[in-house]
C-alpha cells in the first residue's frame, strides 16, 4: 500500500481521552464557559503513520499525492465495491478542479489551537496525550481486521 507524501499531520485524540477531558471539563465550577479545543500536542505526520504500520508488519510506501491518486482512480475503476469509494470526493475531482483534501495534503489547513486546553487539562489532572506506535497498534489492529483489509491500493 502507499500514503501520499505531505506535510499534513493528524491531529488525533482518542475518543476515552477527549471523553475524560470534556467530563472533568464540565464539572469544574466555570468550566461551562469559553471554548475547548481538545487535541495532542504533537500531531502525527504521515511519514509517522506509515512508520507505525511499518512496526505492525504492513508496509506502507510513500508516493507523491498525484501518483497517489492515480492509483486510487485506478482501484475504484477497478473494483466498484472499494471501500474508499465513498471518500473518492474528497480526494478526486471529476471537474477538474481542485478536491477538498488538497489544501490538507499541502499542509493548509487551519490549526485548532489546544494549548490553553492542554493546559486547563493538565491542571485538573489529565496529562497531555502522546500518540506512539502502542496508541496506534489498537486502531492498525481494527482496520486491518476488516473485510476491506488490503485495500485494492497495493502495488500491483
Amino acid at each position: 500500500g502507499a500514503l501520499p507524501n505531505s506535510p499534513y499531520r493528524w491531529d488525533l485524540v482518542p475518543a476515552d481521552y477527549v471523553a475524560r477531558a470534556v467530563v472533568r471539563l464540565a464539572l469544574e465550577p466555570d468550566g461551562n464557559s469559553g471554548t475547548y479545543h481538545i487535541g495532542c500536542a504533537r500531531p502525527v505526520s504521515i511519514r509517522q503513520m506509515a512508520d507505525f504500520f511499518h512496526a505492525e508488519g504492513l508496509p506502507l510506501r510513500l508516493i507523491s499525492l498525484g501518483a497517489w491518486r492515480e492509483r486510487l482512480r485506478d482501484a475504484l475503476m477497478a473494483d466498484h465495491d472499494n471501500p474508499l469509494r465513498p471518500l473518492a470526493p474528497l480526494f478526486l475531482n471529476a471537474n477538474d478542479g481542485k478536491p477538498v483534501a488538497d489544501s490538507y495534503f499541502s499542509g493548509q489547513v487551519p490549526i485548532m489551537d489546544s494549548r490553553r486546553t492542554r493546559a486547563r487539562l493538565r491542571r485538573i489532572g489529565i496529562e497531555d496525550i502522546r500518540i506512539d506506535r502502542d496508541l496506534i497498534r489498537p486502531l492498525i489492529q481494527a482496520v486491518t481486521s476488516t473485510a476491506a483489509w488490503p485495500m485494492t491500493l497495493s502495488d500491483e
